[in-house]
């Protein structure tokens, strides 16, 4: 296989004067693997070898840790292209670019599942595989710039006391719960990956608001937020507040991350203000309240009070109640007292 070179002198001169990128060809025809060796040193590309099988290409990238590597997929031995970038990417993380022939639905959907950054169909032009290459460069150092973020985030959080947690609610489990679980809620690493387990451990009503929360983010690609109890391994309930949002993981997986705060004291203190406010509106009723049988004279129209002494009935009354006093007349008593003073008047005059 020959290519129909594209490559303009500038770029190649512009690809020179940059530090070269190191790339491992794996094709098990020698060919074609010489063809785009040669190809890629015109382009400014520095080859670090050849390999004709999966365990060769192991092999050097072991030794020689390229940049990024060009697969074909179908190769000779106990291992194909495919299985062998599942291996280079989860020892070493390095980017794979596949060069193949194969159209076969079946082989491509195997391919997709290694997270290529990727594929190119032979037969295939310089340009094209210039730009293949660039692409997954550049997709690689953007993941691995937010995976470093992420990290930094989470260890910020962490620092702050709070719990980063990741989800994939396809699976229906947490992919990540933060070393903070282990102090807070008394969870070992691993234990409440299943997400049924960490609803079971959220008492009563609770667990329905809290499966809601979840979905709500997920379904409705938006941010949420609650607070609701859980009970750590030691038996206590302890309070979280938890922010969750739909996102997307480095591979691109649809994901739910957040992060959880232990409120319990926050919570505790508001119970127990809660608690003296009840208490004191209780305490306030009963003073000032009239209520049940009250010892009055009936003569006089005194109270008798809780330690036996007798009161004007507005003196008992003010301490009981908000009512206040103010002392007039009725009709009835003013002229009774009228009527008295008249008589007193007259029988004074008779004595003189």
């Amino acid at each position: 296989m020959r290519f129909h070179s594209t490559a303009n002198t500038a770029c190649i001169e512009r690809m020179h004067l940059m530090e070269a990128t190191r790339i491992l060809v794996v094709e098990d025809e020698s060919l074609i693997a010489r063809d785009i060796t040669n190809s890629l040193a015109l382009m400014g590309y520095q080859v670090t070898g050849t390999a004709a099988t999966g365990a060769d290409a192991l092999d050097h990238v072991e030794r020689t840790s390229p940049d990024i590597v060009l697969m074909d997929i179908v190769l000779s031995g106990e291992m194909d292209g495919i299985k062998t970038a599942q291996e280079i990417h989860d020892r070493y993380n390095i980017p794979v670019i596949y060069l193949t022939a194969c159209s076969d639905d079946g082989v491509i959907e195997r391919a997709k599942l290694t997270g290529p950054f990727g594929y190119i169909v032979k037969p295939f032009k310089e340009d094209e595989l210039h730009l293949a290459i660039e692409m997954g460069l550049y997709k690689h150092q953007m993941e691995q710039e937010l995976k470093l973020s992420r990290e930094q985030f989470r260890s910020l959080l962490e620092s702050a006391g709070a719990i980063p947690w990741e989800m994939d609610p396809k699976a229906g489990r947490f992919t990540y719960m933060g070393p903070q679980a282990r102090a807070v809620l008394g969870f070992a690493k691993g234990e409440l990956s299943d997400f049924e387990s960490f609803i079971k451990r959220v008492p009563g009503k609770h667990s329905d608001r809290v499966r809601e929360f979840y979905l709500r983010a997920y379904e409705h690609n938006e941010s949420a937020e609650i607070e609701y109890p859980i009970t750590a391994n030691t038996g206590e309930v302890v309070w979280l507040r938890d922010t969750g949002t739909f996102t997307q993981s480095v591979s691109g997986v649809d994901c739910l991350r957040g992060f959880m705060r232990d409120i319990t004291r926050r919570k505790r203190a508001e119970h127990q203000r809660e608690e003296v406010i009840s208490e004191l509106q209780e305490a306030l009723v009963k003073i000032r309240t009239l209520h049940g049988m009250l010892p009055i004279c009936a003569w006089c129209k005194k109270i008798r009070d809780d330690k036996g002494y007798w009161k004007q009935v507005e003196f008992y009354v003010e301490e009981h109640s908000d009512a206040e006093f103010t002392h007039s007349m009725c009709p009835e008593c003013k002229s009774t007292m009228e009527g008295e003073l008249s008589d007193m008047k007259t029988s004074g005059d008779k004595e003189e």
